[in-house]
């Protein structure tokens, strides 16, 4: 699950020092064209909601970096019409992505790993869109995944020696990301 730099913490905007992150938000971002003749460009199945995070785990396969640079400033509005409330547009297209990333892009190995979080998280989500009165849309979103299954999993297959050969090094970043976020 993508978090915002220093996410959960109290202080998250005194980190002035560059350093590599695992990825980067869509938002706030600049990308040289050798990027994306590596990466491929954003995947269409994504749209809205996510679609960087599948940008930045291709990046990741492809052995690319990101870093984090504390004195660009970037005013991003994500989520800022919706104030507290994630609006039923935003369920559904976040609970479909949620689900294609994990088909297209996890590694089996990463998935077993985290697999107590992923289930944890995914209950949480279930109850945040009982809370938010917007549970039919996160459905649709869940069978919209269905429905992208099978291209995800052509995808998966196209990639497979990449996700494969980078599964333990998927798991480490991701462990060590969790020390920028938690």
């Amino acid at each position: 699950v993508p978090y915002p730099l220093g996410f959960l913490t109290e202080n998250s905007n005194n980190d002035n020092n560059v350093k590599e992150v695992f990825g980067a938000c869509g938002g706030a971002v600049i990308y040289r064209r050798s990027f994306f003749e590596k990466t491929g460009l954003f995947d269409e199945h994504f749209f809205a909601y996510l679609e960087d995070a599948d940008l930045n785990l291709r990046a990741f396969m492809a052995g690319l970096k990101c870093c984090y640079a504390p004195t660009a400033i970037v005013y991003h509005l994500g989520g800022a019409k919706r104030k507290s409330k994630i609006t039923k547009f935003a369920s559904f297209y976040i609970t479909k992505n949620m689900f294609n990333i994990l088909i297209k892009q996890i590694p089996i190995k990463a998935l077993i790993a985290f697999l107590p979080f992923i289930a944890g998280y995914r209950l949480w989500w279930f109850i945040k869109m009982m809370v938010n009165n917007s549970l039919c849309a996160a459905g649709r979103g869940f069978l919209y995944s269905l429905r992208d299954f099978q291209y995800m999993m052509n995808e998966r297959r196209k990639n497979i020696f990449l996700i494969n050969s980078n599964s333990t090094r998927l798991i480490d970043a991701i462990k060590n990301e969790e020390k920028n976020v938690i």
